[in-house]
């Protein structure tokens, strides 16, 4: 059986831990949350179940940053940083992804694909960041020279064949001067058959992701049925109607984390992050009580 599958009770090769503190001494815990509206199903009511937890609103690059400096105790942190981190536990049930497409994760280019030689990555990514340069490479059969597109850089400013563009920026922009465009997740489908998972919940302790499993899909729930509203939040700050931040929501993302996004993760590994140094993944997976899986 692949790591990734592993059940709990199999994955006994990591460092002892100390136990979890007692209830009376847990101090509150500092959760990182994506502040792009792709991440509000997941994000938006963790104050009505973690009143006590301070939630840190960052782009995923930066969260994984953070969890990787301990300034986190977890994070709603790319797949890639998930991935090339054996230690992290992933707080399973509950993922950013898509079916097709996302929307919101877009490659565009000035030239025809198989004619990109450089890229300009959204500085926000890890994940799309990854599987942009493997899927053009794929195209135009050389790896791209790679630079970073800051999150305060207009895209057509740079001077690279090709831009990625991810979350609100995504969702917004759509640069006249690249003709060429292809939304990642639709990629990634016909490369792949599988469904793409951008970001998963993780935690640098086992302790912390027990903590945690129960509430994370408890406030997923609340923001599940409060939607509309989310939407309608949404509409007010970003040039979008509230049909089209509903629909983005509830009809092109999803947030379960089911076997076929733990195939797909399989897939991404396997296809997208060996030429990138990526650990072997053993990480392992913390999963809510039945009841509230099942809520």
């Amino acid at each position: 059986m692949h790591p990734l599958l592993l059940p709990l009770e199999r994955a006994h090769e990591r460092p002892h831990e100390p136990p979890c503190p007692t209830a009376a001494r847990q101090p509150a815990l500092r959760i990182g949350c994506i502040r792009d509206l792709n991440a509000q199903p997941l994000v938006a009511r963790l104050d009505r179940v973690l009143p006590a937890a301070e939630r840190v609103f960052d782009v995923p690059s930066a969260l994984a940053e953070q969890l990787a400096h301990e300034r986190l105790d977890a994070a709603l942190i790319p797949l890639a940083e998930y991935l090339r981190h054996p230690s992290y536990y992933l707080i399973a049930g509950l993922a950013i992804g898509c079916r097709g497409p996302a929307w919101s994760v877009k490659l565009l280019s000035r030239c025809p694909w198989k004619r990109v030689r450089s890229i300009a990555l959204d500085a926000a990514s890890r994940t799309s960041a990854a599987l942009a340069v493997r899927w053009i490479e794929r195209q135009s059969g050389v790896a791209p020279r790679v630079e970073s597109l800051r999150l305060a850089d207009c895209p057509e400013q740079v001077a690279t064949d090709a831009v990625l563009l991810i979350g609100d920026r995504a969702l917004v922009q759509s640069p006249p001067s690249f003709p060429h465009t292809i939304d990642l997740g639709v990629a990634w489908r016909r490369w792949s058959g599988c469904p793409m998972v951008f970001a998963v919940w993780a935690a640098r302790k086992r302790h912390i992701a027990e903590r945690l499993a129960a509430p994370l899909v408890e406030a997923h729930r609340l923001a599940w049925a409060d939607l509309p509203a989310i939407a309608t939040a949404a509409a007010a700050k970003l040039p979008i109607d509230r049909a089209t931040c509903h629909a983005y929501l509830s009809r092109i993302l999803c947030y379960q984390l089911g076997p076929a996004q733990r195939a797909g993760m399989l897939a991404y590994q396997r296809l997208v992050l060996h030429q990138w140094g990526a650990a072997r993944f053993q990480g392992r997976i913390v999963s809510p009580p039945l009841a509230a899986a099942s809520a």
